[in-house]
């Protein structure tokens, strides 16, 4: 059992439109808060069980959520009732978390999404329920306690660490909610590539371009990271993203962010079954990047330069991963499609 899994099969893209649609937020954006907050609520749950009394807190609060209104969600959101199932599901949170822990969710959510904060809090609100009833449905069907049912959720560290996007983990840092997880430290584990400079036109005319030469710039680099101990990836820390402003959004920053989110999601994928729970993340992704692309053309010269190197560090960084990942003969097929279009998406801005 994956318990992000369960919780995702109610959170679908018919359901996530209409969240989005009813708090005015870009479709995109809003799944993008979905994905990172999901987990950052079952891990701050994690760590209160943890506490005294935190078990039968928990308990108190599924057992005052309708674990059948999950299937009515899609009736809920964007009806009368949705300012009510909104304030019960920000009660809730408020309850076990505290409003500081809420608050600090809230802040954090709307800083990833780059929305305001009452909008992330509407989205945390319709979260709650979900997260909630899903746990009530699995503490009935085993027959928990409230001991039980803390267990089980304790059982779930690995999957809901698998499921945290690096760096709305990092907007978490210092505020107690994530300590029940052991998440990587916020450190670079390998030295970043230097940023190579604009190749000169001789260069460009020679037919072995920017990418090229930075490809062979880190495969030192690349092999050690790579290979070390077992070969399996390892999170190295990205590059940081330039500030590129178009249409009033900072097109390297949500790069950046969303670059991360997909390293952290692809790291966790260990088999079939991990896989197919990363694919609703995975696909976050690719709504994001083909976003940005659709923007990358309207850049001024100076920007187009400044994110292409900016991918130059950060794509090979990445590649070796993704070419593990769609090489595995068990679960490859299922991710080849969707990382062959990003990939392409990406080595396209990266030449530009």
């Amino acid at each position: 059992m994956n318990i992000v899994s369960l919780i995702m099969q109610y959170l679908g893209p018919v359901i996530v439109n209409k969240l989005a649609s009813s708090l005015g937020i870009n479709q995109t954006i809003a799944q993008k808060i979905v994905m990172a907050a999901l987990p950052a609520i079952l891990g701050s749950l994690l760590g209160r069980v943890s506490k005294p009394g935190g078990a039968q807190a928990l308990a108190e609060a599924v057992g005052k959520t309708d674990s059948g209104m999950l299937g009515k969600l899609g009736d809920l959101i964007g009806g009368p009732q949705q300012a009510k199932l909104v304030e019960q599901g920000t009660g809730a949170l408020g309850s076990l978390l505290g409003a500081g822990g809420l608050g600090a969710l809230a802040t954090a959510a709307a800083k990833f999404g780059g929305v305001d904060e009452t909008k992330s809090k509407g989205i945390l609100g319709l979260l709650a329920p979900a997260v909630l009833g899903t746990l009530g449905q699995q503490q009935k069907a085993a027959g928990l306690d409230a001991g039980g049912l803390a267990k089980m959720l304790l059982g779930q560290k690995d999957n809901i660490q698998s499921a945290m996007p690096a760096d709305f983990a990092k907007l978490l840092g210092g505020s107690g909610l994530l300590d029940g997880l052991s998440l990587p430290e916020a450190k670079p584990t390998a030295p970043e590539a230097p940023r190579p400079p604009a190749p000169s036109a001789p260069a460009a005319s020679s037919g072995f371009g920017m990418w090229q030469l930075a490809a062979l710039a880190v495969a030192a680099a690349l092999a050690a990271w790579y290979f070390l101990g077992t070969g399996t990836p390892k999170v190295v820390a990205l590059p940081t993203p330039p500030q590129v402003i178009a249409g009033g959004t900072d097109i390297g920053t949500s790069l950046g962010s969303t670059l991360g989110a997909l390293q952290s999601t692809l790291v966790g994928i260990k088999d079939r079954s991990g896989a197919e729970a990363a694919l609703p993340r995975i696909k976050t992704a690719q709504g994001e990047i083909d976003r940005l692309a659709s923007q990358f053309g309207s850049l001024s010269p100076a920007g187009k330069s400044s994110l292409a190197g900016y991918l130059v560090q950060a794509l090979p960084l990445l590649l070796p991963m993704i070419n593990k990942l769609v090489a595995d003969s068990s679960f490859g097929p299922i991710l080849k499609p969707i990382l062959d279009q990003m990939v392409g998406k990406l080595q396209g801005m990266a030449k530009a």
